[in-house]
């Protein structure tokens, strides 16, 4: 890091960290920057930074990026951004935001830590063939699927003497049936401690199909054959990462099924989990502005070994030229539990 002095970049920096070592370090929001003179900013540079500083990022690149608006010039003070909207209008239409597969992967990197892997249990669960009208009812109805799926199984393993009975589940759509059929249908999967060690599995696939079927009868009010919707087995590898390959799945389709008029089918929330599990994540999310700096100015100078990969978010200024306001990305394994203690947990 020589050659790259501590008080010649924006600052105070602020660095997050999720239990699974995932992080971001970024200028810390609506916190005064002083002269950054040794990296020689433009006004214009100088300009975002403050508005970074003041609205975030985020507000930032929905102002001046997407809508491709110059920042305006001779500005003392950063403008005014809190007229932009941060709600959609409709929750749930780009399918699951970067935020909540962050959740979903720290859930199953806490599972997997406190269960082991060869106690967890994958469960898959798809709709039968139901006609249109039944496809449709059920799609807009899809949270309390997700909710009474959840807190069945929660009960079922609480009842079960299961040590850990937090559950996460997740939505995806399945493009070959789409394609095949024309129906843009869900299923979902949900992860959970199936047994306890040296123990048998406390749910089998008979029972995950009667809850199953129970769920969507409610809901339709007719019966049908649920012999095929089912698949529950064990996790062989991470279960972070066997997760995270069915939430990149059917992402490319969402925009396809708002274009063939299936907006109202797509769930408002693709995932879900139960709430102690999801309190513990939070809890354990650490923050730091010390680390910060050596993070920061690491992955600035090109240090090696810190990360399993990151990356940069820039902002672009009106001259076209790119300023550095934020890195993401996962810590390896030895440099997370090394920032255990000097990071406070909120």
């Amino acid at each position: 890091m020589s050659g790259i002095g501590m008080d010649c970049s924006p600052k105070p920096f602020q660095l997050k960290v999720y239990p699974n070592g995932e992080f971001a370090v970024h200028v810390q929001r609506k916190t005064a920057v002083g002269s950054t003179g040794a990296l020689k900013h433009t006004e214009e540079q100088e300009q975002t930074l403050r508005a970074v500083s003041a609205h975030g990022v985020a507000a930032v690149r929905v102002l001046f990026g997407g809508a491709k608006r110059p920042l305006p010039l001779g500005l003392s003070t950063p403008p005014n951004l809190e007229a932009v909207s941060k709600r959609p209008a409709r929750y749930g239409l780009k399918g699951m935001p970067g935020r909540a597969r962050k959740m979903v992967r720290n859930a199953c990197y806490l599972l997997e830590g406190d269960a082991g892997r060869s106690q967890l249990s994958f469960l898959t669960l798809t709709l039968p063939g139901l006609s249109g009208v039944e496809l449709q009812k059920v799609h807009q109805e899809w949270a309390k699927v997700l909710g009474s799926i959840k807190r069945k199984l929660h009960l079922r393993l609480s009842n079960a003497d299961i040590a850990t009975t937090q559950v996460v589940v997740v939505s995806e759509i399945q493009e070959e049936r789409y394609e095949t059929t024309g129906y843009p249908v869900l299923h979902l999967h949900a992860l959970f401690q199936g047994r306890n060690r040296r123990m048998g599995w406390a749910i089998d696939k008979s029972e995950i199909q009667q809850l199953w079927k129970e769920t969507i009868e409610n809901i339709v009010g007719t019966s049908h054959d649920f012999s095929k919707s089912t698949r529950i087995e064990s996790v062989k590898k991470s279960a972070e990462n066997y997760m995270g390959k069915y939430m990149s799945k059917g992402v490319t389709a969402v925009q396809g099924v708002i274009d063939d008029g299936f907006a109202d089918w797509l769930p408002r929330q693709w995932w879900s989990m139960t709430r102690t599990l999801s309190k513990r994540i939070r809890k354990e999310i650490r923050i730091s502005h010390e680390s910060a700096k050596t993070v920061w100015y690491s992955l600035l100078s090109g240090v090696t070994g810190l990360c399993q990969w990151f990356r940069d978010v820039r902002i672009e200024s009106v001259t076209g030229e790119k300023y550095l306001v934020a890195f993401y990305g996962k810590f390896t394994t030895e440099m997370n539990s090394g920032i255990e203690s000097e990071v406070c947990c909120i």
